[in-house]
């Protein structure tokens, strides 16, 4: 059986010490939620420290140097199959 869950999607860019942009863009699932609508209501409630604490901890996860950016934070839906 297969149940539909909703999670928040980072989209982020890595840029390199050099300052060249990667070509890879990083995608990260975070915090899973039952309807898009909660998902979305968590977002537009708390948008603005998840982009900043998010951020933040995405780039404490990084080599010194490297910068990451963030390019979108989103609801995606998955399946989770049970």
């Amino acid at each position: 059986m297969s149940t539909a869950t909703f999670m928040l999607l980072f989209s982020l860019s890595i840029t390199a010490p050099d300052g060249a942009q990667l070509d890879e863009v990083v995608n990260v699932y975070s915090r899973s939620f039952s309807t898009e609508e909660k998902c979305n209501r968590f977002l537009k409630n708390y948008g603005a420290l998840i982009r900043g604490k998010g951020l933040r901890t995405f780039q404490g996860m990084l080599k010194d140097e490297y910068t990451v950016e963030l390019n979108s934070v989103s609801c995606s839906q998955i399946d989770k199959n049970g």
